[in-house]
């Protein structure tokens, strides 16, 4: 990929990025104000009811981006694989809101409501596997255009009904199901390049490297988004204190340089496919290299601006109640750094088809994180802080060993790349004699054409 190119296509995917988070922010904000409190409580339970399934998802973008890249330097047409996630994910998910729905029916707030529900995580559940096709094909203004619209869509229909339907939990909930069907809108791009059959594989190696990469997400939850839960959960008394207030709010604070990473995760796994593929292993170590001097480099500035800047910087923006020492904030802004590094080299171990080693990666940085949590001697915020620490340097060292193993197992020639799952070996023959990908424009590089070459 050239650099100008990579530049653009991070642009691209960061506005959309921009333009869903500000549309999701309004799209809230119309809802509290046209929902009563308590009804509002109910929304933003399904809220992250759904969001939280569609978080499981999000490895199958990763998987199917893996599979097309891999396809299209095989100068092959889209994958018969990225239909088998779709349908994969798509039964999992309904199967978890089958047994959801027997267990605890009031979860959906009523049968019109959890309609909505279920059609807005299906819906999910095939988008996100279709986004990835899109950046395997390299369409990433298609891909960009299609994370936006979804939160507009989502905002444009809730807000028509403000102005013509009665306010209810059920027509909020609606609002988000239509925005996840922007699938539809992608099928046009990408069901024209498949071929019945063609890069197919066995169903138990889809069903098992999903399973995985399902449950490898569900464990970074904990050190993402769901930490202050975890907190809450193992001790709850002391998680309603002042000073757990202000940890939580600067953990919601280190968080945002995450955020930004968002755009060059995504690129990630198309871009370590093809380094694997053409059996490019210098420049994957490089990666490495490159990897783990940005993340030091960047835990020591983080941490050196929190220090300083941070106990201003959270009264500012939190309140004035909201007191932390410095040595703390500067604690989390810097372990920020390395997870962020650890969720590109993840994204790398699922270009390499080493799920197993994702799973690996969160299921010891989570045993970390409790471990030090439960039986660490200090006070409980500090102890928390230190747990979210050594959590994301366990996340850090484990994937960059896998990426590292991953790289010296991708040989020149025949370009194998090791898959875990199945235990079998992928092997990807170098297409170029034969075809070789020829961009018709920048938006659409991913046409193929014969490419006659002569002595």
């Amino acid at each position: 990929m050239p650099a100008h190119s990579g530049r653009r296509d991070v642009r691209v995917i960061t506005f959309a990025l921009v333009v869903a988070n500000v549309a999701g922010l309004t799209f809230l904000a119309v809802v509290a104000r046209w929902l009563t409190p308590t009804e509002n409580a109910r929304f933003l339970a399904l809220w992250g009811l759904i969001f939280g399934l569609s978080a499981v998802v999000g490895a199958g973008e990763q998987d199917a981006a893996r599979a097309t890249t891999a396809a299209g330097l095989r100068g092959e047409p889209v994958p018969a694989e990225v239909v088998q996630l779709v349908a994969v994910y798509a039964a999992g998910m309904g199967l978890v809101l089958g047994v959801l729905a027997l267990v605890s029916p009031s979860s959906f707030g009523g049968r019109a409501a959890g309609t909505f529900v279920a059609l807005a995580v299906l819906g999910m559940s095939v988008q996100v596997p279709l986004r990835g096709a899109l950046l395997g094909l390299g369409h990433t203004l298609s891909y960009a255009w299609a994370i936006g619209l979804e939160a507009l869509l989502r905002l444009g229909l809730v807000w028509l009904l403000t102005m013509t339907a009665r306010p209810t939990v059920a027509t909020a909930t609606a609002g988000v199901a239509i925005g996840s069907m922007v699938w539809a809108t992608i099928l046009p791009l990408v069901v024209p390049r498949m071929r019945r059959r063609s890069g197919r594989r066995p169903w138990r190696q889809v069903v098992g490297a999903v399973g995985t990469l399902a449950g490898g997400n569900a464990l970074q939850a904990c050190l993402l988004t769901g930490f202050p839960a975890v907190v809450a959960a193992l001790a709850p008394q002391a998680a309603a204190g002042a000073a757990m207030a202000s940890l939580f709010g600067a953990i919601t604070l280190s968080r945002l340089p995450l955020v930004a990473l968002a755009p060059i995760q995504a690129l990630t796994v198309p871009h370590v496919t093809r380094l694997a593929v053409e059996g490019r292993v210098r420049q994957l170590r490089t990666y490495l290299v490159r990897a783990a001097a940005l993340a030091a480099g960047a835990a020591a500035t983080l941490a050196a601006a929190a220090y300083w800047l941070g106990p201003m910087l959270l009264r500012v923006l939190m309140g004035p109640g909201y007191e932390l020492d410095a040595w703390i904030l500067a604690l989390l802004m810097g372990s920020s750094a390395f997870l962020a590094a650890a969720l590109l080299q993840v994204a790398a171990c699922i270009a390499l088809q080493r799920y197993r080693w994702v799973l690996l990666t969160w299921a010891l940085a989570v045993a970390g994180t409790l471990l030090v949590l439960l039986v660490g001697p200090a006070s409980l915020p500090v102890r928390a802080a230190t747990a979210l620490a050594i959590g994301s340097a366990i996340a850090y060292v484990v994937s960059a060993a896998s990426v590292g193993r991953g790289a010296r197992v991708a040989r020149v020639g025949t370009h194998e790349v090791a898959s875990d799952v199945g235990a079998e070996t992928t092997t990807i023959a170098n297409a170029a004699n034969a075809k070789e990908i020829v961009p018709t424009s920048q938006t659409d590089p991913g046409v193929e054409r014969p490419v006659h070459h002569h002595e």
